[in-house]
């Protein structure tokens, strides 16, 4: 009945949700990089599934005392998702709006979850494969932690038109019959209300999108799949079973990691944008918006199956392992996380090489310490790669670091090539250079040399030649 009434009242409003936004100039408008769509979308999105999600909630209360019941015994909490879901609406209004600082939308994100760690989500202690961890001063942080997670994991999924809407929809459907099976009526209610209310904006966000979310509805879907996995998964009060909530959040979790894995080993800022997002890569693989839809949805439906026969065996191995499968499937089918794997065992394979050289035992420089990725993309940025090593054992580079990011032409590409030297610090020098293609940065190379009868000026200068094509390739 909840799902019900929230997604027609979704259905009913959406035209007049849509001619509002343009009316008032609250649009999304293409701006030739990332926002590539063909016209202005309007937003608002976010604000039309909260109210059909609170009006599917509200419908119950005429018709059953039993609402009232459940509202009372968990008043605490359902006035923190409402206080909560009222701040993040409104930082993401104004950001949708008129654009926000990072940080500052990052300050009303972290007043939002510690409303909702003071009202009754706050997690004390976490439980898994039957062991029990008191978290004791740490109980705040880590409760902020998972809700800012889930906020801002839903937040960097938002790249595709029906992406963030599909797994909160499937994610809530989890909840639901999680919830149920371990007798917590509240949230399976919360979530039955939010999976009609998404299911009802769907019709509008489907590709090609007619209505978008904007930051306001990715934060609220967030906020509240974080919230209800805590909720579906207390086994007592402030004692969360850490393996099914992670399970039911195991999609934007990985993707998250990913980005940030990603640009931690490539030494980009964690703030840049680039193609490596899950969504990216399904698009990439499958070549069909839709298609990645429904990839989305069926890894979400994988995890949250394993998390719900997790919680009715009583066996947190069930969801771990329906977790790492899911995980595992798209590494090795190369849908997704192949690319970050493999910087990470060559960044491992080149501390070790360098380990086994300092310890005295021979090493191959160019074969044990060198890792080049290609990212994202076809373009053969290998080919000038190796043309760069070869110069570099000609006149004793001791270090070759190089990252491509065009994210317009959907073109990425990382490597990494380290000598062992001898010589002591002072005797070598280092650059880093930006690359360019007209006012746009491409990326950069940062080189470290010794002497060696060349200047550093005169080998800078053979090198910077090499780079040309880089440039213009």
């Amino acid at each position: 009945m909840v799902g019900i009434v929230a997604a027609t009242v979704g259905v009913l409003l959406t035209p007049l949700a849509q001619k509002a936004a343009v009316r008032v100039g609250f649009v999304d408008k293409p701006n030739g990089g990332h926002k590539r769509h063909a016209r202005a979308v309007p937003l608002g999105g976010g604000l039309l599934v909260l109210i059909s999600a609170i009006t599917g909630l509200l419908a119950l209360f005429p018709l059953s005392l039993n609402v009232y019941e459940m509202i009372a015994g968990d008043l605490q909490a359902v006035r923190g998702l409402v206080v909560a879901s009222a701040i993040l609406a409104a930082v993401g209004v104004v950001d949708d709006a008129r654009g926000m600082r990072g940080r500052h939308k990052l300050l009303g994100q972290i007043v939002a979850c510690l409303v909702l760690a003071s009202h009754g989500f706050e997690v004390r202690q976490i439980e898994l494969l039957g062991w029990t961890f008191d978290l004791g001063v740490m109980s705040i942080p880590f409760t902020t932690f998972w809700l800012l997670g889930a906020i801002n994991a839903i937040n960097l999924l938002d790249g595709l038109d029906g992406m963030a809407g599909t797994v909160g929809l499937t994610t809530a459907i989890a909840i639901t019959g999680l919830a149920l099976i371990a007798g917590q009526p509240l949230a399976a209610l919360i979530a039955v209300a939010i999976a009609g209310a998404l299911a009802a904006f769907l019709q509008g966000n489907w590709p090609p999108a007619r209505f978008f979310l904007g930051d306001t509805g990715s934060m609220l879907i967030g906020c509240w799949l974080g919230a209800l996995t805590i909720l579906a998964c207390l086994k007592a009060p402030a004692l969360l079973a850490i393996a099914p909530a992670t399970a039911l959040l195991t999609v934007p979790i990985i993707d998250a990691a990913a980005a940030v894995m990603r640009r931690r080993l490539t030494g980009r800022s964690m703030y840049m944008t680039d193609r490596g997002h899950l969504h990216h890569c399904l698009l990439y693989a499958l070549g069909d918006h839709r298609a990645v839809l429904v990839a989305t949805a069926l890894a979400c439906g994988a995890t949250g199956a394993s998390a719900i026969h997790s919680v009715y065996a009583k066996n947190d191995v069930i969801a771990i392992a329906g977790s790492a499968l899911t995980v595992l499937a798209l590494i090795c089918l190369r849908l997704f996380g192949f690319a970050e794997l493999q910087l990470l065992m060559g960044k491992i394979a080149v501390r070790i090489g360098l380990g086994s050289h300092a310890s005295g035992h021979h090493l191959n420089a160019i074969s044990n310490c060198h890792v080049a990725v290609q990212l994202q993309g076809h373009r053969p940025w290998a080919l000038l790669w190796e043309s760069l090593i070869e110069f570099a054992d000609e006149i004793d580079l001791t270090m070759i670091v190089l990252d491509l990011n065009l994210p317009a032409m959907k073109e990425g590409f990382h490597a990494n090539w380290i000598r062992p030297s001898r010589a002591e610090e002072y005797e070598r020098w280092r650059t880093s250079v930006p690359l360019f293609v007209n006012d746009m940065t491409i990326g950069r190379i940062d080189i470290c040399g010794e002497r060696n009868g060349f200047s550093a000026c005169e080998s800078m200068r053979r090198l910077l030649e090499l780079l040309t094509p880089f440039e213009h390739a």
